[in-house]
Parts: structure tokens; sequence; C-alpha cells
């Protein structure tokens, strides 16, 4: 069994610091802006408009939600030996674009927008950007 030295403890407990210290004032005051549950959740998050003040902040949740998903994926189905079912193009979409499809996508799912958001994302990159073969 591997033992982490003492200087990986303290590396964590540095790391972890930030997120044992009460949250200031201005962050403890109201609701969070998006609450990521469902399918509709993200894609409410990807589809704020243009003229929206927190358009910004609701697609960089989206899309660090959505390439959050697609590593975790990777990650996994590399480490369990699992052929990958998402193949991205080369050339990768480019963030807007791969946005721009997902919600398309939703808006012609509309069964999966109650599930939660990872099984819609999955369902969605699946479908869109399956592999073509053994990887």
């Amino acid at each position: 069994m591997h033992r982490a030295g003492p200087g990986v403890l303290g590396a964590a407990a540095i790391l972890a610091l930030p997120l044992t210290l009460p949250p200031r004032r201005a962050e403890a005051q109201g609701p969070p802006a998006y609450r990521i549950e469902t399918t509709r959740d993200l894609v409410a998050a990807c589809s704020v408009p243009a003229n929206d003040p927190s358009q910004a902040a609701a697609l960089g949740l989206c899309a660090g939600y959505s390439g959050g998903v697609v590593d975790f994926y990777r990650a996994n189905a590399l480490a369990e030996n699992q052929p990958l079912k998402v193949c991205l193009p080369n050339p990768t979409p480019t963030r807007a674009q791969a946005i721009t499809r997902f919600v398309a996508w939703a808006a012609n799912n509309g069964q999966y927008l109650d599930e939660p958001a990872v099984y819609g994302m999955m369902r969605f990159l699946m479908t869109t950007y399956p592999c073509s073969g053994p990887r």
C-alpha cells in the first residue's frame, strides 16, 4: 500500500484551505445564479441571451460544466480500458459551436430535459460526436 508523504498531505491541506474558510460577505448574499441539476438547467445556462448581464458567467459555467463532463468521461473510459463512445472531430468545434449544437439538440430532445445534466450532456455528445471505430 502506497502512503502519501507529509509533503503531499501538507500541499493538500493548503489547497483545501480556501474551501474551509467562511465565504466573504458579498459571496454569501443571495442564492446562486445558476444551479445545474437537470439537462433543462444546463440548457438554461447555455442559452442566456446576449443582453443579459449574467451571460458571460452563464456561458462560462456552461462551457466549464460541459468540458468537465468530457474530461471525466474520457479519463474514466481510458482508466477502465473501455472503448470511447465520444470522439470530437479534428478540428475540434469551438466552445460557441458546441454550446449552440447542444442547445439545438436539447430543443429536439425534450424527453431528456428532466434527466440529470450529465446524462443529457453525454446523450448529446454520443449522438453528435460518435466514434467511428475502435479507439
